[in-house]
C-alpha cells in the first residue's frame, strides 16, 4: 500500500494475493521491492502498481531488500528452507538476477541479516549475530572488508545510514526488552543514545529537511 504523508489517497501497490511485507522506495520514488508470499521470493512494481517482476532468486526466504543508490542491485538477506532462522546477506542485479553472496553463516544461530547501502554505494550496514547477541557491522559493497561498529553484550539492529555516509542510527534492544535509539560513527566512536523512553522503539531511518 502507499499513501500521502498526511494519511489520504491510500491505494494498493501491489495487488497479487499472498502476504507482502519489507517494502523499500527505489531512488527516485520509481518502483518499489517487497518480500512475497512469506518471503519467497522478491519482487518489484512501479509505485503505480502496474509492470509487477519477481526476480529470479533461490529457494528459501528473502527478506530486508535494500536498493543501491544507482538503482541497479539490491542487498537483501536470505535463509535456506532446511535453516529457516539462519541468515546471510546476498545482492542482486535488478535485471538480469546475478546473484552474490556477501555473508556466510557458519553454524545455526549466527546469521546476519538486516542489511542496508551507503548513500556512495560503497558500503553496506547490518547486523550479524557473532556471540550470541547482534551487532553493527559494516563491509564493503563486494562483502569484503568486514568491520563490527558496536561492541556490548545486548542487541543492535536495523542500522540505517545519515545521509553524509558518516553516521548509522540503529536500535538497541536491553535484556528486559526495552529498546533505545542510538546513533555510532562509521569507525565505532562517538556512540551515543538519542532517544530514551520507557517503550519500544525501532526501525529507525534518517530524514533531510528539504
Amino acid at each position: 500500500m502507499k499513501m500521502r504523508p498526511d494519511g489520504s489517497r491510500i491505494r494498493t501497490v501491489a495487488g497479487e494475493h499472498g502476504d507482502k511485507a519489507v517494502g523499500d522506495w527505489s531512488p527516485g520514488g520509481r518502483r518499489v521491492v517487497y518480500s512475497a508470499f512469506a518471503g519467497r521470493y522478491l519482487t518489484v512494481v512501479r509505485a503505480n502498481g502496474r509492470s509487477s517482476r519477481r526476480l529470479p532468486g533461490m529457494e528459501g526466504y528473502n527478506y530486508g531488500a535494500s536498493w543501491s543508490p544507482d538503482g541497479a542491485r539490491l542487498v537483501f538477506h536470505h535463509a535456506e528452507e532446511n535453516r529457516p532462522s539462519t541468515f546471510d546477506i546476498y545482492t542482486t542485479t535488478v535485471r538480469g538476477g546475478k546473484i552474490k553472496q556477501l555473508t556466510h553463516t557458519l553454524k545455526r544461530g549466527l546469521d546476519s541479516f538486516g542489511p542496508e547501502w551507503s548513500p556512495n554505494g560503497r558500503l553496506i550496514a547490518y547486523s550479524g549475530n557473532r556471540d550470541g547477541d547482534s551487532e553493527i557491522f559494516v563491509m564493503r559493497a563486494d562483502g569484503s572488508h568486514k568491520r563490527q561498529v558496536t561492541h556490548n553484550t545486548v542487541s543492535d539492529g536495523g542500522p540505517s545510514w545519515s545521509p553524509d555516509g558518516r553516521t548509522i542510527v540503529f536500535t538497541r534492544t536491553f535484556r528486559n526488552d526495552n529498546s533505545d535509539i542510538f546513533t555510532v560513527n562509521v569507525n565505532g566512536e562517538n556512540e551515543r543514545r538519542v532517544l530514551r523512553t520507557p517503550y519500544v522503539e525501532y526501525c529507525p531511518d534518517w530524514f533531510t529537511i528539504p
